[in-house]
């Protein structure tokens, strides 16, 4: 599948021996892109792979997995498509919790020969200049793996002990290529609003973007829109 983008194109193939895709679901709007193209893939291209969606959940951001599973349902009703058992953990406190938590769920996978690789909707930062000086003040708040540095592609990337093969499509496109690929597939008025990427604490799944963290900046950014 070839998808056109002004950013980079974006060449979207899963070799042939590989049938069992895990892809990490946040809620948020780029994973939430990479649900659909990749529902899009199975159902025009590759009928026999079975696709595993992979949440872990911030105990801080219990929206997370409603949002999640809100995508999955758009997509599979989109392309006429079932995916298969939409894996979570227990919630987790963020920072080094949560990211163990996160390993530890893709480890699982793997070790269970449950998936053979799997996709990421990581994104590149914005570059930094007076438009997005709002979203450096803090660099801490930024996630610096995010930035270009020529190393990420779209193509499948092998862990340096072969554990595992991630593919990130979106590793050279910041947020307003996302929203361009949004347009392009039609997708602002019925994917977009579905999704959330705020990292504001709330205890209510439905409360709005608090347009103030990093994460809403950067969708405001993007998209010109929060919802």
């Amino acid at each position: 599948m070839f998808i056109k983008n002004s950013q980079q194109d974006i060449d979207f193939n899963v070799p042939d021996n590989l049938f069992n895709i895990g892809i990490k679901i946040s809620g948020g709007a780029d994973s939430a892109l990479l649900c659909y193209i990749l529902a899009k893939y199975k159902a025009e291209e590759r009928p026999d792979i079975n696709i595993h969606p992979m949440t872990a959940v911030n105990i801080l951001k219990p929206y997370q997995l409603i949002f999640s599973k809100q995508i999955i349902k758009f997509c599979e009703s989109e392309f006429d498509v079932k995916f298969s058992e939409h894996h979570t953990l227990d919630p987790a406190m963020e920072g080094p919790e949560l990211a163990a938590a996160q390993q530890k769920l893709l480890d699982n996978l793997y070790s269970s020969k449950i998936i053979d690789c799997h996709a990421l909707g990581i994104t590149a930062n914005p570059i930094e200049d007076e438009t997005t000086a709002c979203m450096f003040e803090d660099p801490n708040l930024r996630d610096t793996e995010r930035d270009r540095t020529g190393t990420l592609n779209q193509t499948l990337f092998l862990h340096p002990n072969n554990l595992f093969k991630s593919f990130r499509p979106f590793a050279n496109i910041d947020k307003k290529g996302i929203a361009e690929l949004y347009e392009h597939f039609g997708l602002m008025d019925t994917l977009f609003p579905i999704t959330k990427s705020c990292e504001g604490y709330t205890d209510s799944w439905d409360s709005p973007h608090c347009g103030k963290c990093w994460w809403c900046m950067e969708r405001q950014w993007g998209f010109n829109r929060l919802i």
